[in-house]
C-alpha cells in the first residue's frame, strides 16, 4: 500500500493528475458521454413521424428556442437517416437553409447558446459532422456567409454519400 510520505495516492483525483487529465477535462468528459447518452435516449423514444414535426417546429418557432434551433434539426435528422428515411436530407438541408435566411436577414432573434457542442459526433459520416459543427461555429460568430458556403458543402457531402 501507498503511504502518503512515498506522494504517491490511490484515490481518483490523483490517478487523473498522474494521467495527465485535469479535474475539468474529467468533468468534460463525464459531461460529453451523457450529453450523447441522453440524445440518443431521446430520439429514439420518438417515431419519423413525429421526428419530422420536431424539424418543423424547430423552423417554424426559432425564436422560442432556448438553445440552437439548428441542434434539434440535426438531432431528428441523424435519427431520421438512421432509420432510413427517404426524405431525411431534403428536409435537412431545407430546414438549415430557412434558419439561416431568417438568421441573416437579422428580423428575429434567434438563439445562439449551443447545448450540445459535441452532437456532431452522432453523424455516421464524420465529415458530415465536423461540417455541421463548423456551420455551428459560424452562426455563433455572425459568419453568415461562410455558413451559406458549409450549408453547401453539406448538401454535397450528403450526395456523395
Amino acid at each position: 500500500m501507498n503511504s502518503p510520505e512515498q506522494g504517491l495516492s490511490t484515490s481518483p483525483r490523483s490517478v487523473r493528475n498522474n494521467a495527465f487529465i485535469s479535474d475539468v477535462d474529467f468533468l468534460m468528459l463525464r459531461y460529453w458521454k451523457l450529453e450523447l447518452a441522453l440524445m440518443k435516449s431521446t430520439s429514439e423514444a420518438l417515431d419519423s413521424r413525429a421526428l419530422v414535426l420536431q424539424i418543423r417546429a424547430a423552423v417554424s418557432q426559432p425564436t422560442q428556442a432556448i438553445a440552437m434551433p439548428e441542434s434539434a434539426v440535426w438531432g431528428a435528422y441523424i435519427e431520421l437517416r438512421r432509420r432510413g428515411e427517404p426524405e431525411a436530407d431534403r428536409r435537412f438541408i431545407q430546414a438549415l437553409r430557412t434558419l439561416h435566411s431568417r438568421r441573416s436577414n437579422g428580423v428575429a432573434e434567434i438563439a445562439l447558446n449551443d447545448c450540445a457542442p459535441r452532437e456532431h459526433l452522432e453523424s455516421a459520416d464524420p465529415f458530415l459532422g465536423e461540417l455541421f459543427k463548423a456551420y455551428k461555429k459560424c452562426l455563433q460568430r455572425t459568419r453568415f456567409a461562410p455558413a451559406a458556403k458549409l450549408i453547401r458543402d453539406m448538401e454535397d457531402q450528403i450526395q456523395t454519400a
